[in-house]
């Protein structure tokens, strides 16, 4: 991939959709919501655990809708299903529900991070345009109601969250190895049960109302007995072309505090520039990797006009972590993309050589 021609196109982006908005894109703030309060959740005892809960409080409409599409037989008993059929909806795909049973029973997940959302597959593998309909679709086979007409939509996902969700994937797998040591084996990471893209949660007024699907979600131990349950929101520009998509955003945030998630919101434009930034960020804001962004390279740029090459003056992004590279350059320390870095390195070593 061409990095430069990369940027170049990342950096046009940012002007062509700065028309309308009423703030500059380039000088915004990364984070541009955050909750004022750490919500914590309980973790129960396993000897608790007597038959699946998820099951034994759904409603008759939605545990019926379950029933029509296969994914528990017709009669059941809670004696003999126990946690045959939640584990297995789980390793499939989390939602809310299962997640409250999970906490209560205090199970979580076997693996922290295995489940990867299928748009990520198809913009990798196949090279379609990436859709939320695969969500949607678990979504209406777990009994959330979902309208036919939504599942034939092209509810794409953006560049912007998918850039996002590589980001902070690579980062909790230890992919990103030019990042350091100091990010890659810190602490936190060991606090993290859970993180996954688009998440599914009910909406808590109404239970026959599409069910709201999340960019990621974040799942960290406070303590041996208690979790946060954090979600990540990548917001476009065109969340704030009307009053109403702002108030609308507003109304869903109250409503998800309410049953226990905190949710933040970072800018989508930022992460076609810098997403490892973003989730840095993120990481810091929530409190989960606190001093997260000063460990980056490039932790001292504060505008997206900033991102330029030190050496070609070129536009550069940071879709990899070896895209941006920090060095002495002329007697001061520049950022530079990947391959001028490596030109001036070579240059450099060989005049010292002869």
């Amino acid at each position: 991939m061409d990095q430069i021609e990369t940027a170049r196109k990342a950096h046009s982006s940012i002007r062509k959709y700065q028309q309308g908005l009423g703030f500059d894109l380039n000088s915004s703030p990364i984070i541009l919501n955050k909750p004022r309060h750490q919500i914590l959740h309980p973790i129960g005892s396993k000897s608790e655990y007597q038959s699946p809960i998820c099951l034994k409080t759904l409603s008759s409409e939605r545990l019926q809708r379950i029933k029509e599409n296969g994914l528990i037989p017709e009669n059941y008993n809670y004696e003999t299903i126990e946690r045959e059929v939640p584990g297995r909806l789980w390793e499939e795909w989390g939602d809310h529900d299962l997640l409250m049973e999970e906490l209560e029973i205090g199970w979580m997940p076997r693996s922290k991070w295995s489940r990867i959302p299928l748009f990520q597959h198809h913009a990798d593998l196949e090279g379609r345009s990436p859709t939320c309909i695969n969500a949607l679709e678990v979504a209406k086979n777990r009994g959330y109601y979902v309208p036919e007409e939504y599942l034939s939509q092209n509810n794409y996902i953006s560049y912007s969250e998918f850039l996002a969700y590589r980001a902070a994937h690579d980062l909790i797998l230890n992919h990103s190895l030019d990042l350091g040591y100091d990010i890659l084996l810190a602490d936190w990471k060991e606090k993290l049960m859970f993180f996954t893209g688009q998440f599914i949660i009910p909406d808590p007024l109404n239970q026959n109302k599409t069910p709201y699907i999340i960019d990621q979600l974040w799942v960290i131990r406070t303590s041996k007995t208690q979790v946060r349950l954090i979600g990540l929101e990548i917001d476009g520009e065109h969340h704030f072309q009307s009053e109403e998509n702002i108030l609308r955003d507003r109304e869903r945030d109250l409503r998800l505090a309410a049953i226990g998630y905190e949710m933040y919101h970072v800018a989508g434009w930022w992460c076609r520039i810098d997403p490892i930034r973003v989730i840095h960020e993120f990481l810091q804001s929530a409190g989960i990797f606190p001093d997260a962004v000063n460990k980056l390279k490039g932790s001292h740029l504060q505008s997206i006009d900033e991102y330029k090459c030190g050496i070609c003056h070129q536009p550069i992004v940071r879709h990899d972590d070896y895209w941006l590279q920090q060095l002495e350059y002329r007697d001061s320390i520049v950022i530079a993309h990947q391959s001028c870095g490596e030109n001036y390195w070579n240059e450099d070593h060989y005049d010292q050589l002869d």
